[in-house]
């Protein structure tokens, strides 16, 4: 704990990492360098399959999934930054999923057929409590509970409408990020951005959960 006479712990910045030459080293298959662009890009990964199947296990195993093509594909992958990357291993989680929703007579295929409550929790745990909410138990059950309503409500939108709030307010990429990644144009991603959001708002709205919008607005960005 601080006192007067000491100085609070400075926050530690990780420096940006070398995309191209932690890609370059790893199409040479450098142990090394395939570990660190899995950390980098393991939490992305995850957050963006656990927001689109809602189950936790089917989450872990779509990531686990993608990172094994990563692996089986690396010294033929084309990206060469950390976009590019991001792009390829989304899609490749993107079409895992749309593999697994083809399976509606399996349990994974009902499990993710919509989103349920329980996604709730891992996307405030993955996400972090608002910071203005950390030393305050109510706010985060309050939060959870917002949340919960929105996982539920995320299953009502189309494809492309769920991945750029994923995207926008989970992932927390910007508008250009975002346009880039699904190969549209910036105005078409606030297009997308703004039915959604309506969308979920009647949605919400119906459940009489209609402050369940702002936990959008609170936990990214809203441009």
């Amino acid at each position: 704990m601080a006192t007067a006479h000491q100085k609070p712990p400075e926050e530690i910045v990780e420096p940006t990492p070398d995309f191209a030459g932690l890609i370059a080293a790893a199409k040479q298959l450098d142990e090394e360098a395939i570990e660190q662009l899995y950390r980098h890009c393991l939490q992305v990964v995850y957050r963006f399959a656990l927001a689109h199947v809602g189950s936790v296990h089917i989450a872990e195993d779509v990531t686990s999934d993608v990172f094994l093509a990563f692996i089986e594909e690396i010294t033929r992958l084309h990206a060469s930054d950390e976009e590019s990357l991001l792009a390829w291993l989304l899609r490749v989680a993107r079409n895992k999923i749309t593999d697994l929703r083809r399976h509606a007579s399996t349990q994974v295929g009902r499990n993710i057929a919509s989103l349920d409550s329980a996604v709730a929790g891992q996307l405030v745990q993955s996400i972090g409590p608002a910071a203005e909410d950390v030393n305050d138990p109510a706010a985060i059950i309050e939060r959870q509970q917002e949340w919960a309503a929105l996982a539920s409500a995320l299953s009502t939108l189309t494809e492309e409408q769920r991945t750029v709030i994923v995207y926008r307010y989970i992932l927390d990429f910007d508008v250009d990020r975002v346009a880039r990644l699904m190969s549209k144009k910036a105005g078409a991603v606030r297009a997308l951005q703004f039915r959604a959001l309506e969308m979920l708002h009647k949605h919400l709205k119906r459940l009489e959960f209609g402050t369940s919008r702002c936990a959008f607005e609170r936990g990214g960005r809203h441009e």
